[in-house]
């Protein structure tokens, strides 16, 4: 497998810094000659047992679902219909927003 730089090429060119001074920088120049994109490659990343180990820990849950569905055990709402779920929905949110409040000393 060929490394980074070998898919590169290193030039360099003046710059002329605020101060009037000229400065030599680096610029790096990547070969057009590489088969895959940086979305392939990123594609092929993900997909290594590796990615997948990493994308796995770095899901994470909105706190406010994860508290109703774990603690509160609302898994599925037993009702039909945008209106009744809603009335379901409120009386749980309701809920949650006086434990918060209750657990940062708004409670007296």
């Amino acid at each position: 497998m060929e490394s980074a730089r070998d898919r590169q090429s290193i030039e360099t060119t003046r710059v002329l810094l605020p101060e009037g001074l000229w400065a030599t920088c680096l610029v790096f120049r990547c070969k057009q000659d590489h088969t895959e994109s940086h979305t392939e490659r990123m594609k092929r990343r993900i997909d290594s047992t590796k990615g997948k180990r990493i994308v796995a820990t770095l899901t994470t849950v909105e706190p406010v679902f994860d508290n109703l569905r774990h603690n509160k055990r609302l898994t599925r709402f037993t009702l039909l219909g945008r209106t009744e779920v809603d009335g379901q929905w409120k009386p749980y949110c309701l809920v949650h927003k006086l434990e918060k409040l209750g657990h940062h000393g708004h409670a007296n």
